[in-house]
């Protein structure tokens, strides 16, 4: 995992100090490479053992060892880096940009998932027996492929675009129900307020956001989240995202399917009878 995607990882449960120290080290990641752990808390106005202790809190052992890691993501990622298109880019560079961002994204929200996490989310799935999906903009394309997948297997699961309908359906099967809020930004404020009434009605919330902390995080009670692409306001980004988030419910899905392979014919029929449709309207 890139020491990006590890400090934002722990960024809900960062002190004030070492948000600093991570702030630096994200912003002038040359100048850490040469840096005496005394030098980097001069410059955050901190001291050595803070940032030893940051250090080991994002998980490495010691200033060397981490100091490696970003030299080598420095060297290995020279020529791989999250570039937007350009108008006077040619076909083949155009290409090349979206498929290099694509992949970095993916490799980076692969690392970021954990198989407990997606084990925990699995189990809420099999043990609740309605699902409620809700995303808006965006994240609605998600919402969608969530309902489409697991709808297919049989799961009793409802994707509704309208607030206030949400509300009085999750009113009417609280007993036995989980949600599953999509937004990238954690911070869609009709997906927070679906959030903030699942809560109250104490329905469990799976929130699938984008790394850190943010509304949506806050109010999860299981988290599951994508690596932050570098050009997160650039316009390929959003598709970046879309990339990230696919990955993450594909993955939950065929977890869930290895966990439960009766499901498996669901699918099998579900697909032999869409071949069969076809058919008929070709006669």
């Amino acid at each position: 995992m890139s020491v990006q995607s590890r400090i934002h990882l722990l960024d809900n449960k960062l002190t004030d100090v070492e948000k600093r120290i991570a702030a630096y080290i994200l912003a002038h990641p040359d100048e850490v490479i040469n840096a005496t752990a005394k030098e980097i808390g001069e410059q955050t106005q901190s001291s050595a053992p803070s940032v030893v202790r940051f250090i080991k809190k994002i998980g490495y052992s010691s200033v060397n060892e981490f100091k490696l890691s970003i030299n080598s993501e420095k060297n290995e990622k020279r020529d791989q880096k999250y570039d937007d298109v350009n108008l006077a880019d040619s076909f083949e560079v155009t290409k090349r940009k979206l498929c290099n961002n694509a992949i970095l994204t993916l490799e980076e929200t692969s690392e970021v998932l954990k198989q407990e996490q997606i084990k925990t989310i699995v189990h809420l799935l099999e043990e609740k027996e309605v699902l409620f999906v809700f995303g808006i903009g965006a994240s609605s394309i998600i919402a969608e492929d969530i309902y489409q997948k697991w709808g297919r297997i049989g799961k009793i699961i409802f994707f509704e675009k309208d607030l206030h309908i949400l509300t009085a359906m999750l009113s009417s099967h609280q007993a036995n129900s989980a949600i599953w809020l999509v937004s990238n930004s954690g911070q869609t404020r009709e997906v927070v307020k679906a959030a903030q009434i699942a809560k109250k009605i104490d329905i469990p919330i799976i929130a699938q956001t984008m790394l850190g902390k943010n509304p949506l995080s806050k109010l999860a009670d299981h988290l599951i989240q994508t690596s932050i692409p570098k050009e997160a306001f650039l316009r390929s980004a959003a598709t970046n995202s879309l990339f990230a988030q696919l990955l993450v419910v594909d993955t939950i899905f065929y977890s869930f399917l290895q966990n439960n392979e009766q499901y498996f014919e669901k699918i099998y029929n579900s697909r032999k009878l869409i071949e069969e449709i076809n058919h008929l309207q070709k006669i």
